[in-house]
């Protein structure tokens, strides 16, 4: 039986479509991280990093905990695949979300994640994608990645910023943010009381 030029046509569409997303996913899906703890749970402050594997998001991941692990804090990394069912054994003061865009859009599981906390703790979403420009949502405090290493100590200096506000450390201020690709993000109420309590010292 012959098949028609319109199905023969929508059959390599399909086909065609189907090979991109293989490609895509497997070119930008991310790895599974082993979740790992630093400084004692009795720490003063507790700051929850939920990442995926990449060798940005590793780097990113890594100069965070630098920053704070002398600090009062106990830091407790894992994979966004385990974040939302996660059960801390205390109260999260602050998150920082690691996430990839797939296929324009966040996974799932983000969304999943973001709904479990309730919105009563403060969360950075850190979003990658091959714009660089995307980010999770608009009322979400963020920063917009495109995952290049050259950016990673930049990204970092971002993250610490808003976590040494996040954890009372100190004022938020983003004055001498570089103008480069990839931008801070402050969506959330949150961070408008906090920028408003700041400029009023």
């Amino acid at each position: 039986m012959k098949l028609r030029k319109s199905t023969k046509f929508g059959l390599v569409l399909i086909a065609m479509f189907t090979a991109f997303s293989f490609w895509y996913l497997g070119t930008y899906s991310m790895g599974v991280i082993t979740p790992y703890e630093v400084n004692e749970p009795s720490s003063e402050k507790h700051l929850l990093i939920v990442t995926q594997q990449s060798a940005y998001k590793d780097s990113l991941t890594a100069g965070i905990v630098r920053a704070f692990r002398d600090k009062p804090v106990y830091i407790n990394v894992i994979d966004l695949t385990t974040a939302a069912t996660y059960q801390a054994e205390r109260e999260v003061d602050a998150c920082i979300l690691l996430h990839t865009w797939e296929i324009g859009r966040p996974p799932g599981m983000v969304h999943a994640f973001r709904d479990s906390l309730g919105g009563k703790v403060p969360l950075l979403a850190i979003t990658t994608s091959g714009s660089g420009s995307a980010i999770l949502d608009d009322e979400v405090d963020g920063i917009s990645s495109a995952s290049e290493l050259f950016n990673t100590e930049l990204d970092i200096k971002r993250a610490v910023i808003w976590l040494n506000y996040a954890l009372g450390f100190a004022p938020l201020d983003y004055s001498d943010e570089p103008e480069l690709p990839g931008k801070t993000h402050l969506g959330s109420t949150l961070a408008e009381e906090r920028i408003g309590a700041s400029e009023g010292n």
